[in-house]
């Protein structure tokens, strides 16, 4: 019998480089298939799962769906759309990925292609596991990585909103953690950690 052990994530580079504009954030959220990346990264389908919660589905306090408008979208009509109205104009997109895990250097090359097929320009840089986490952490050498983090207890743990991670530093979901961290309940723990997940959805 397996157990889920984790989750496969795109973390997207909102500090600087093409990126920083919400809007190729989005267009790029919009272009992404899920199941293509999962099943390229995993071969079998009953070896992953889709989900658009970033706590394990089991974890009944966290778990949620919020934003999942945005989750598996494999779109690239709206992302094309969305494409044009960012003024995107040909800059080179560099995907962070390495070959010493193999789910997240395939999972990467099926980004590339579904970026490619929107119109975008899209480089991999491939580097051995201790040179990719180097790499990541200098936000002017990549724009977007796919990468395996185990599931974490509660949602201030989860790498996603860990500023050192990717960069990530956004004042919403810093004051969204400590409404978690000091709520009076835990429903009303639940409720902010709803906000704070859709917020990451809509601002990609």
């Amino acid at each position: 019998q397996t157990f889920p052990g984790g989750t496969l994530t795109a973390f997207f580079n909102t500090t600087e480089g093409p990126l920083a504009n919400i809007e190729l954030r989005q267009a790029i959220l919009a272009a992404l298939n899920n199941e293509e990346i999962m099943l390229a990264s995993f071969v079998k389908p009953e070896l992953y799962s889709l989900a658009a919660g970033y706590l394990n589905e089991s974890q009944t306090l966290w778990a949620t769906d919020a934003g999942k408008e945005y989750y598996n979208q494999a779109n690239p009509e709206k992302a094309k759309e969305l494409l044009a109205e960012a003024g995107y104009n040909g800059e080179e997109i560099v995907l962070l990925t390495t070959k010493d895990y193999n789910e997240m250097y395939t999972g990467t090359l099926v980004i590339q292609e579904q970026l490619r097929q929107i119109g975008m320009n899209v480089k991999v840089e491939t580097y051995d596991f201790p040179t990719f986490l180097e790499t990541k952490g200098d936000t002017s050498k990549w724009d977007l990585f796919l990468a395996s983090t185990g599931y974490q207890i509660t949602p201030p743990q989860l790498l996603a909103v860990t500023p050192d991670w990717a960069g990530l530093k956004d004042e919403t979901i810093a004051n969204g953690l400590k409404a978690i961290r000091g709520a009076a309940t835990p429903e009303a723990a639940r409720e902010e950690w709803m906000k704070v997940q859709s917020y990451m959805y809509e601002n990609a």
